[in-house]
């Protein structure tokens, strides 16, 4: 999956997230969502605030998907000091996760069970205030939970919806009572990459996106600028734009 097994893009994930300013947080029900908010090379990372929403915006084509359904993570930013501490209740959350589920355009995700994923410890950075709290900086956390890595979607209109929720009772064992329900539509549209061409003289210049940031430009020298056939025209690469 892109160099990085599913374990290490969740932990990829959750630096995401726990470094992005508060304001238009992707955690959060907000009206300043951007989806573009932190997102850099061709894997782009989705989120999911609690209770049901919706939202619709648009990626690049070409460019993978890796989404959370639910999950948690306990850091020691949040006053879980030790490894131990972080991960026990990382399980613990994991352990208590009900009714999991992805669909895309409206096919269901098969073996949902086997997409939980525990993290190694990790390091993140978090501004100040952050998501989960008012002073940020470095700390260490542990997550678990479930996430689906998706291989870029075609050019158009398409739809992911999943979710699930946490259960806790303490007529079940538990040591406290505990429910919460996560549902989340994506109604995406993938843009096609576009192609552009620029004639200056006898050259041609041909860009075209390589990823969401960088555009690739290539020349070709010696074009007949009468009908744009190329008379010897070797093509060149002339540099990389960001």
């Amino acid at each position: 999956n892109y160099g990085k097994s599913y374990a290490d893009w969740s932990v990829a994930w959750w630096q995401w997230g726990l470094g992005l300013p508060t304001n238009g947080h992707p955690f959060t029900v907000t009206s300043n969502f951007d989806v573009t908010e932190g997102q850099a090379g061709q894997v782009w990372f989705l989120a999911m605030p609690d209770g049901t929403n919706a939202r619709t915006c648009t990626i690049p084509d070409g460019n993978a998907l890796f989404f959370a359904l639910p999950n948690s993570e306990w850091s020691s930013l949040e006053g879980f000091a030790t490894e131990t501490d972080q991960r026990a209740n990382a399980k613990l959350f994991g352990d208590h996760i009900v009714n999991p589920f992805c669909t895309i355009d409206g096919v269901p995700v098969q073996d949902i069970g086997a997409f939980r994923v525990g993290s190694p410890q990790f390091t993140f950075t978090a501004p100040t205030p952050w998501i989960y709290g008012d002073t940020g900086g470095t700390g260490t956390t542990v997550a678990d939970g479930y996430y689906v890595f998706l291989d870029p979607l075609p050019a158009g209109q398409h739809t992911l919806h999943y979710g699930g929720g946490f259960h806790f009772a303490v007529a079940e064992g538990d040591a406290f009572d505990f429910d919460d329900t996560l549902d989340m539509t994506y109604s995406l549209t993938v843009a096609p990459a576009s192609v552009s061409l620029a004639q200056q003289g006898t050259n041609l210049t041909v860009s075209w996106p390589q990823t969401a940031t960088t555009y690739v430009l290539e020349q070709t020298d010696g074009l007949n600028p009468a009908n744009w056939l190329p008379a010897d025209a070797p093509v060149r690469p002339v540099g990389t734009v960001y």
